[in-house]
């Protein structure tokens, strides 16, 4: 463990990735093949975020806040 300090190693870069999912999410909204990768990594983002105690909830990525909503094609 490199450069850990209260909030453990790598948490700077931790939450510029999330920032970056969650842009993305955002911006990929209405294209489902795209939004789906992002929700997929933004999955496996909290998964890591679970693995190690001293991450939290400003860690992880709200993923109800990302979430597509069915609609009818016309």
């Amino acid at each position: 463990m490199i450069a850990e300090h209260e909030y453990g190693p790598y948490s700077d870069e931790l939450l510029k990735h999330k920032a970056s999912v969650e842009t993305n999410l955002e911006k990929y909204l209405g294209n489902p093949p795209l939004w789906s990768k992002y929700s997929w990594v933004a999955t496996y983002h909290n998964f890591f975020c679970e693995q190690y105690s001293y991450f939290n909830d400003e860690h992880r990525i709200d993923s109800g806040k990302y979430q597509m909503t069915p609609a009818r094609i016309e």
